[in-house]
């Protein structure tokens, strides 16, 4: 009985996606927006994002944009009563948490998402909402979704910058990575997948001033076509 030879395993698959427009770098992602918030007189642009994005970075990138800044950070529960909240099921163990019923809506203060909406309606000119939670706070007219690899989160972790709603520094351990994997990443998958189907723009900032980003309609067109294909896949931007 003759067997086929093996050899025929793609190591290195890459997807083309062919569909939708793309863009690198802060000068041709600020145009972008500017163009798809041109028939507004005074466009909220919603820029949600995931944990450890450097959002100082962004508004540093975007400054032509011109834009009224609120933070949805703002409209959050303290760091302190955030741990707080979730000790009760933070476990030691390198993998496993403690199931419960919590979200990220339940961390942000309804009187000041309120607060923060009535000044963003009465804002004159551009108003940029940022951060995680961002599209919580109101919809906007463009909304933007800023995501980071894990790798990249590793990374960060590795060079000494602390989990989410947390001050403290240290080595990357498995505590960070687990606390983030579990908590952050848990909740915030849930919120990304609401705004990859919204959103019109998806964006990944790595750092380096040099981001990368695509329509967000034609990005989840080509990742459902992806998903749907027998093999693995990459995104050639």
């Amino acid at each position: 009985m003759m067997t086929k030879p093996y050899g025929n395993y793609d190591k290195e698959p890459v997807k083309r996606i062919e569909s939708c427009q793309a863009y690198e770098g802060y000068g041709p992602i600020t145009e972008a927006i500017l163009r798809a918030a041109k028939d507004n007189e005074n466009p909220v642009i919603v820029l949600e994002t995931y944990t450890q994005v450097d959002t100082g970075e962004i508004l540093e990138g975007l400054a032509g944009l011109n834009a009224r800044v609120f933070h949805a950070r703002d409209c959050m529960v303290s760091d302190r009563e955030y741990q707080e909240r979730i000790r009760p099921y933070v476990t030691d163990d390198r993998v496993f948490g403690i199931m419960n019923t919590l979200n990220i809506q339940d961390f942000y203060r309804p009187d000041q998402v309120e607060k923060m909406r009535e000044e963003i309606a009465h804002a004159k000119g551009t108003a940029l909402v940022i951060g995680v939670g961002a599209s919580l706070v109101c919809q906007g007219d463009v909304l933007i979704y800023a995501d980071l690899a894990r790798w990249e989160i590793q990374r960060r972790f590795a060079a000494g910058a602390p989990n989410w709603k947390a001050t403290m520094r240290r080595r990357i351990s498995w505590q960070s990575l687990s606390r983030d994997f579990l908590w952050n990443g848990a909740w915030l998958t849930v919120s990304s997948a609401g705004c990859l189907r919204r959103s019109i723009f998806c964006w990944t900032p790595t750092g380096g001033g040099s981001p990368k980003w695509c329509a967000g309609t034609g990005f989840g067109r080509d990742l459902r076509n992806s998903a749907a294909s027998p093999s693995a896949w990459c995104l050639l931007l």
